[in-house]
């Protein structure tokens, strides 16, 4: 395929430990890779999906909706006569991994270790490493042949 998929991974890692949310990051480590034309509005989209939607809300995981998003955009379509067929199955393809791989969806079951009455414990380095892994992943399988 001729992608670099490991680099453009540690693309998105990299932004979301530099201050982007994790489906931001998804997003953004598509965008710039150039693999496909996704809009910064994009981005800005996926800025509500922050800890499991809205910051608080540990629903499901900001990664896998903003991979959601990214294919969307590629496969998607703008008008109802088009056919759903393949952004159905390169969704369910993305669902499948990200629930094979972690065992659940959601943003609290996968950082449930880090969820005391000490907000600090939320943001301590442990608990952005292992979101940072999942951005990670989630970028890796998007363009080893999702995308």
């Amino acid at each position: 395929m001729g992608r670099d998929v490991m680099n453009i991974g540690q693309e998105g890692k990299e932004a979301y430990l530099s201050g982007f949310s994790c489906g931001e990051a998804v997003v953004k480590a598509i965008k710039d890779s150039g693999i496909a034309n996704i809009p910064s509005e994009a981005i800005k989209a996926c800025s509500a999906f922050k800890t499991g939607i809205g910051g608080v809300k540990g629903d499901l995981c900001g990664c896998l909706l903003a991979g959601l998003v990214a294919v969307g955009i590629i496969y998607g379509r703008d008008n109802n006569t088009d056919d759903i067929t393949t952004v159905n199955q390169k969704s369910a393809q993305l669902y499948d991994r990200f629930k094979e791989k972690y065992g659940t969806l959601r943003c609290d079951e996968l950082t449930k270790e880090f969820h005391t009455d000490d907000p600090d414990v939320f943001a301590s380095k442990d608990r952005k490493e292992l979101c940072s892994e999942i951005v990670r992943f989630t970028v890796e399988e998007l363009t080893k042949d999702i995308i």
